[in-house]
């Protein structure tokens, strides 16, 4: 076996927190493990699909034995309360958060905040001067030339380097403990630690809500 092979074999797993529907926590139960297919893109944003799909090519790149399934989302820092959680998931609704660990080949981890340069297509910067450069670009994503667009992208994949976000002084101060979320493409039922079962408690119900 090769040094590398050791080390990352001996890597420690990582612990991970992910929220999932009753129904999909009872499936990981029955069949032994749980993953997304394709058609759960209809669940996601139309404007965030392209997003999505970014985020599969980075796995497909950076996780071995990718095999081009839909993300499965986790937080890798503290996640949200539960109450906070339960805030975001329609009245009565049960699901359920689980806590797993991973080995680390398995996961993709990014910052939250820097993601959104993702979900919004935009520049991700790093310093004031790169900044202020991109301010002085008018106008939207999609009404950009290609080789900015493609400029644009190609800092994308900052969000994985976590440790530059806490080197930068456009970040740094933006948050004391950064929200780190996790992508993983299989959970294994063998890979849960603890269960905890809630109910949402989102208002007004969607029943109720003006189009």
């Amino acid at each position: 076996m090769a040094r590398g092979d050791v080390a990352v074999s001996s890597a420690p797993p990582i612990t991970l927190w992910t929220f999932q529907h009753l129904m999909h926590w009872r499936e990981l139960e029955r069949v032994g493990r749980l993953r997304r297919g394709s058609g759960h893109v209809t669940n996601v944003e139309p404007a965030w699909r392209d997003a999505y799909a970014w985020m599969m090519t980075q796995m497909q790149e950076r996780i071995s034995g990718y095999c081009g399934g839909f993300p499965m989302w986790a937080w890798a820092s503290a996640p949200p309360t539960l109450w906070h959680e339960s805030s975001g998931w329609p009245l009565g609704t049960p699901f359920v958060r689980i806590e797993f660990r991973v080995h680390p080949s398995r996961v993709l981890r990014s910052d939250f905040d820097a993601w959104h340069s993702v979900l919004h297509p935009s520049p991700l910067c790093l310093t004031e001067a790169e900044d202020a450069a991109w301010d002085a670009r008018q106008g939207p994503f999609d009404a950009q030339p290609a080789d900015v667009r493609a400029a644009i992208r190609a800092t994308w994949p900052r969000i994985f380097d976590l440790d530059a976000f806490a080197r930068s002084p456009l970040w740094d101060a933006h948050e004391h403990a950064r929200d780190i979320q996790a992508v993983v493409e299989e959970l294994r039922f063998t890979d849960v630690v603890h269960t905890t079962m809630c109910i949402g408690r989102q208002w007004p119900p969607t029943f109720l809500r003006t189009p």
